[in-house]
């Protein structure tokens, strides 16, 4: 089992495109029984706080006060989360290292 996971692992850090790699750790996972299929991550809680400040800087942007969006975008960053700014609107994750 060991060895199995240690060529799991390998695959999934390998340069093959992500639709091969996807579709062998499935194929491995019919073997190995991890359930990978059926995996889900987990739905990340942000804190209202951190929603309060996203809405406020999504009002700056809409009125194009840039600097009062870029300073909370700031204020967000300094708080352990990151914004990104996509085609749907903001999303909203943990920095790396998280809060």
């Amino acid at each position: 089992m060991p060895r199995a996971l240690a060529v799991t692992w390998d695959l999934v850090k390998s340069d093959k495109t992500p639709g091969v790699r996807k579709a062998t750790l499935l194929d491995f996972d019919r073997v190995l029984g991890l359930g990978l299929a059926s995996w889900q991550p987990k739905a990340e809680a942000i804190p209202d706080e951190i929603t309060a400040l996203v809405e406020k800087r999504q009002s700056a942007r809409r009125e194009k006060r840039f600097k009062d969006a870029d300073a909370l975008r700031e204020a967000i960053r300094s708080r352990g989360y990151d914004v990104e700014d996509t085609p749907h609107g903001p999303r909203v994750k943990a920095a790396r290292g998280g809060p």
